[in-house]
């Protein structure tokens, strides 16, 4: 048996006549205070499964395999506002946490809570895209948050790993996208 074989929901990485997401133009400061609005709003609390929000949002997650494309994922949100989230099964938790906020900044940003159908891969260099990376931290970390724990923790990479269940890079990045927004770490 094939691994593709044990998967029955759609490939990751198929194509949609669906549109494109269009990028708001909203600074990466407004998104980053906004994914942290939406996440309380919603009730995520850091380091917390995404399913349930996911579900409770009007969509589904599926894993399954990737053709030559390569992509790690992709959101689709049909009229109505119901959603597909699809999600390699290669990389793993950690990563896979970080492509659901990152699809879920899609859904939100751009398709504006399901008001827009859309169809977005996680593979272009976009702005749009770069938007659903901005939600997807903040979402996940957000900012008072993620400073007070980067300080309890002694900056320990492996500690903040664990408490918001995230890849080091993408914890790595957000104290430096952090930084570039004006918090001071110790």
């Amino acid at each position: 048996m094939k691994l593709s074989d044990m998967f029955s929901d759609p490939p990751v990485g198929k194509t949609s006549s669906l549109p494109k997401p269009e990028a708001t133009g909203w600074t990466k400061r407004f998104i980053d205070d906004l994914a942290a609005k939406m996440a309380r709003e919603v009730g995520y609390r850091s380091g917390e499964a995404l399913e349930p929000i996911v579900t409770e949002l009007g969509g589904r997650i599926v894993t399954g395999n990737v053709p030559e494309t390569g992509s790690t994922g992709y959101v689709e949100v049909e009229e109505g506002g119901k959603f597909l989230i699809a999600l390699s099964p290669i990389p793993g938790t950690y990563r896979n946490n970080f492509t659901i906020a990152h699809e879920l900044g899609h859904y939100f940003l751009h398709s504006r809570l399901g008001e827009k159908p859309l169809f977005a891969t996680r593979q272009a260099g976009h702005r749009a895209e770069w938007e659903a990376n901005w939600f997807a931290a903040g979402f996940l970390m957000p900012a008072e948050e993620f400073v007070e724990e980067w300080e309890k923790a002694k900056g320990s990479i492996g500690h903040l790993i664990n408490r918001y269940q995230l890849s080091g890079g993408a914890i790595e990045i957000r104290k430096k996208t952090l930084e570039e927004l004006g918090h001071k770490f110790d």
